[in-house]
């Protein structure tokens, strides 16, 4: 098979993951697209998290500020910034953006959150990314200052047009916020057979943050910066060690390795 991020040829690693030999990409075979009007911000979120998408209210938030706050420690902000997100959900992160000075809209193909979103105060279109896309393609819509997709990107199987979306979407010197699942953590490293196991069975492929660089660089961004977005030492062999917990929390902050990640990429200067 060819990779979906730059259509070099892929490696297989065993039944079920293929690996880009050029970009690195791993894609997962067996991957398909849930239904996420119901399946996901219901069923799929409450028995991963104990509660629904919307229930879960408050710790999605506390998330986005924490992102908002990375975000203006590494740009130069400006009052009124546009900002899309694509896969908004009910508009948890954009309220926080908005209340921080962004001009926000959102995308989302869930009728309920959108209508959720609209009805806090929160522009939201309903539908596909790519239909989404095609309209703001025809309508010779704005561009954006910053465009945000957070655990979207691993849902999308044609990854080189969502990257050519990102990258046409965004003014020359905007920003990209990206958070999704990682390899570069304990879970592939150490607990490789139940990772395979328990994989999402709507992600088609799965980053890290070398080939997060590696897409950047295809597609005229630069990496800003990566952090984590959550530390669990007890995935590590021994974690629950109260003395080795604390030395893997040590080594996952200095290095970054963690099951999930949080960056900020900046589109080159220069013009389309």
């Amino acid at each position: 098979m060819n990779c979906s991020l730059c259509f070099s040829k892929c490696k297989k690693k065993n039944k079920l993951l293929y690996i880009c030999v050029k970009c690195k990409l791993v894609h997962f075979i067996k991957a398909k697209s849930f239904v996420y009007e119901k399946q996901y911000f219901e069923d799929e979120y409450k028995i991963q998290y104990g509660k629904t998408y919307i229930e879960d209210k408050a710790n999605l938030q506390i998330r986005a500020k924490e992102r908002l706050r990375k975000f203006k420690e590494n740009i130069n902000y400006a009052p009124n910034m546009a900002l899309l997100e694509i896969g908004s959900a009910a508009g948890f992160f954009l309220e926080k953006a908005k209340d921080e000075g962004f001009s926000v809209e959102g995308w989302e193909i869930s009728k309920k959150m959108a209508q959720v979103a609209n009805k806090n105060g929160i522009k939201t279109k309903t539908g596909d990314w790519k239909s989404l896309y095609q309209k703001w393609n025809k309508e010779q819509n704005k561009k954006y200052d910053i465009l945000c997709a957070f655990y979207f990107l691993e849902h999308i199987e044609e990854q080189n047009l969502i990257w050519s979306l990102f990258k046409e979407m965004i003014k020359p010197g905007g920003f990209l916020m990206l958070a999704m699942p990682s390899i570069y953590g304990p879970s592939y490293y150490f607990e490789f057979n139940n990772w395979l196991k328990f994989h999402p069975k709507d992600h088609f492929v799965d980053y890290s943050p070398k080939t997060l660089k590696n897409a950047a660089k295809l597609f005229s961004f630069n990496v800003i910066m990566t952090s984590y977005e959550g530390i669990h030492p007890e995935r590590f062999p021994l974690g629950k060690n109260i003395v080795l917990s604390k030395i893997y929390q040590f080594i996952q902050k200095k290095m970054k390795f963690s099951d999930t990640m949080f960056t900020i990429l900046k589109k080159e200067e220069r013009h389309d």
